[in-house]
């Protein structure tokens, strides 16, 4: 599961598979090298949980393992120099890259508790909108120009290998070495294995629990059946490029207005917040670790579009 949290305010466009940021960052909950963090509680005491209001936009939510994460800005950083790196190596291997990674410019995250704008509940729906709006594409057949030769000099592969294996390096994992240099490879999984646990944790907790029954009495008086806000927007629903239907549109603010009144969101919220606070107490010195791989990652970053670390 990821944790979609660290990358909310970069939500980009990915050509399935190839890109580096979007593979190497996802959030996955693989264990970090030489051990994988401390056990989480299965529940929390409800006098650890501070409800926060009720928020109306992704902006207003923030998480401790936030701090962890780097910034929008550090973030755009990185992705330049990964693209600058990779068009530098192709380049010399007698390929004209073409960028796989693009800004969208949507900042609504999709958070295990679902979509909370009003606005956007009004005017999409539960689609993403940057596939109504142009600002994001779906790829579903292999453009020309990727021929074999051409992904394997990006990727090392034409076709994903054994798990195991081993492919020479393309020019995403070059790029991705020379940002990562020096950084410490057993921390590399945690904060999204961290953050992953935290959700899991915050979904089966009772405090949620009880507020999603909540919200589901709330729906039921509106007339919509759904168990829970994930199966409320699952729908069915029209395809990411087709306009979202009625249906959907009055399902969706029925949802966000009931997410309001019962402050669902709020209190999930508080609930992962104080699953993430043990998280960072157990694993105070990798986190730290992280941090300073963060710092050096932008500064490696910076130094290439700089033209001094190329």
């Amino acid at each position: 599961m990821r944790y979609p949290h660290l990358t909310r305010l970069l939500a980009v466009a990915c050509l399935t598979g190839l890109a580096t940021s979007c593979a190497a960052h996802s959030g996955g909950q693989a264990e970090a090298a030489g051990g994988s963090a401390n056990s989480l509680p299965s529940t929390i005491a409800s006098q650890s949980v501070q409800p926060s209001p009720e928020p109306t936009a992704s902006s207003q939510v923030q998480l401790p393992l936030d701090g962890y994460t780097l910034a929008t800005q550090q973030n755009l950083v990185i992705s330049r120099a990964e693209q600058l790196l990779i068009t530098d190596c192709m380049r010399k291997q007698g390929f004209n890259y073409v960028a796989t990674v693009q800004q969208s410019g949507i900042t609504e995250h999709r958070d295990a508790y679902g979509l909370i704008s009003a606005a956007q509940a009004a005017a999409y729906g539960y689609h993403d909108p940057g596939f109504l709006n142009g600002s994001k594409r779906l790829v579903t057949n292999k453009p020309a120009y990727m021929t074999d030769s051409y992904l394997i000099a990006l990727r090392g592969f034409v076709s994903p290998p054994p798990a195991g294996s081993k492919t020479p390096p393309g020019c995403e994992d070059k790029a991705d070495a020379q940002l990562h240099f020096g950084s410490d490879p057993s921390t590399a999984n945690l904060l999204g294995q961290l953050g992953a646990d935290a959700s899991q944790r915050t979904q089966a907790d009772p405090q949620v629990l009880t507020v999603e029954r909540r919200w589901h009495t709330c729906m039921a008086a509106k007339g919509f059946s759904f168990d829970t806000p994930a199966t409320a927007a699952a729908g069915p629903w029209t395809s990411a490029t087709q306009p979202p239907s009625g249906t959907e549109i009055a399902t969706a603010r029925a949802d966000v207005a009931c997410k309001q009144q019962v402050n669902l969101a709020g209190i999930w919220i508080g609930v992962e917040s104080a699953y993430q606070r043990i998280a960072i107490e157990q694993n105070s010195a990798a986190l730290a670790q992280i941090q300073r791989d963060n710092t050096a990652r932008v500064a490696r970053a910076e130094a290439v579009l700089s033209g001094q670390g190329s």
